[in-house]
């Protein structure tokens, strides 16, 4: 939370809230917090939102979207899948995924190319990275990840 800290109104109250995942039989926990509204967040929104308020690929991602970024963005929308892992797009249209997906294969050019297809899901389009890309990825990333986040990334067993 330090990281948010000057982007909080001194009236800042965490709100947390659990969850039992039927299914699993499990108990999640979550964290919500309300930033500021601030003319730094304004650039990101303006990139990331059309005029009709719908959340859009820019077509520069390429350029914004960095490992650490990418870490973030797998432990909010990720799921390991088999050995691979699935990154959920549904909200953006096939040419946005497909930007999204040329931009992951070229992240980590200097290792490899990274291997991933776009999936039709009942929700929309998402991506899959293959587990021959798993390593780059595990490599690249973890150093970002929070602990308890890295169940997205490491199958249990390996």
């Amino acid at each position: 939370m330090e990281l948010f800290n000057p982007y909080l109104s001194k009236e800042f109250k965490l709100k947390s809230k659990s969850f039992l995942d039927k299914r699993t039989n499990k108990v999640y926990s979550s964290v919500n917090f309300i930033t500021l509204t601030l003319p730094c967040f304004t650039y990101y929104r303006n990139l990331f939102y059309n005029s009709n308020n719908k959340k859009i690929v820019p077509l520069n991602i390429n350029q914004l979207l960095t490992i650490k970024g990418l870490a973030y963005w797998i432990m909010d929308d990720g799921s390991l899948q088999n050995k691979g892992l699935h990154l959920s797009t549904y909200g953006f249209s096939y040419d946005e995924v497909i930007l999204l997906k040329h931009t992951l294969e070229n992240m980590f050019i200097n290792k490899a190319k990274i291997k991933c297809t776009i999936h039709n899901h009942k929700k929309g389009y998402r991506i899959y990275i293959w587990q021959e890309s798993m390593n780059i990825i595990r490599e690249c990333i973890s150093q970002y990840m929070h602990k308890d986040m890295l169940y997205k990334i490491t199958p249990t067993n390996l």
